[in-house]
């Protein structure tokens, strides 16, 4: 559900997000930016290549900072490696990059909030939570079973777009996308869930590495949960269940906990339409 969560908080007043135009100079919006205003318009709506129904265009909201994160930190998809950030790995060149990077997509796109679909972030909340005191982060979690079974459908087909198209992989690469495809990389907590996760892939048992990593990224996420700290009460849980069950009761909440209830009237009454 992350990428549904995404449109929907991205249809919100003020809120600045990447967009699928922005790749492939993610380094350099502004130059980027007005190179595509001469490029034409936006092409009619299609399908995108996960085949969910989700249709986009090149003004879609995406996410494309990992590309950043990847340069400034080599071993961020290394599938031996620990990914975990923390406070005590922050890096003065990254963090003035990053925050000058996040004042560039505001001022780029208008907006006061940035909201971002980073995957790979909750690997690096204590990071981002110590560089960015006023950030929220929102953790959607669904049923393990349903969760693998999707990560396995996605791994599987775009195993086959790669087998028929070697750009395939290459730009899975390039975007920082390892989630699936022949690029496959576990996102890996500790030393002991990136030695399992990257023996079950090798053997080829995608499901029993993504129920080890299912396991390992909601136990932490649960664990930073606990602590008695500031860092805490910035995390919250959306059960994809929930957001499909109770979607206006789950936007609300969603809402109120990022400080971005204006304009959620306005979304809601969009959405019953």
């Amino acid at each position: 559900g992350t990428t549904l969560l995404l449109n929907l908080f991205a249809q919100l007043p003020g809120v600045a997000t990447h967009r699928y135009s922005d790749f492939p100079f993610v380094f350099v919006p502004f130059a980027w930016s007005r190179l595509q205003g001469r490029m034409g318009k936006t092409a009619e709506p299609v399908e995108r290549a996960h085949r969910d129904r989700i249709k986009i265009t090149k003004d879609s909201p995406e996410a494309f900072e990992e590309p950043i994160w990847a340069y400034f930190f080599p071993a961020s998809h290394d599938p031996r490696a620990v990914h975990r950030l923390t406070a005590a790995h922050r890096r003065t060149q990254f963090d003035d990059f990053f925050l000058d990077h996040l004042r560039k997509m505001l001022l780029l796109r208008g907006g006061d909030r940035y909201v971002s679909k980073g995957n790979y972030n909750v690997a690096r909340i204590e990071y981002l939570g110590d560089l960015l005191p006023d950030a929220r982060f929102v953790v959607p979690v669904r049923h393990p079973v349903a969760h693998v079974g999707s990560l396995m459908r996605q791994h599987q087909l775009f195993t086959e777009y790669s087998e028929h198209d070697a750009r395939v992989p290459q730009y899975l690469q390039a975007t920082g996308h390892f989630e699936f495809g022949p690029q496959r990389v576990p996102v890996n907590i500790d030393a002991e869930d990136a030695h399992r996760n990257a023996d079950a892939f090798f053997a080829r048992q995608g499901h029993v590495g993504y129920a080890m990593m299912w396991r390992s990224i909601y136990s932490h996420v649960s664990a930073l949960t606990r602590m008695n700290d500031g860092l805490a009460g910035r995390i919250t849980w959306v059960r994809y269940e929930d957001l499909c069950q109770d979607t206006e009761g789950t936007l609300r909440r969603l809402a109120r906990f990022c400080e971005l209830e204006a304009g959620i009237d306005s979304l809601l009454a969009g959405l019953s339409d």
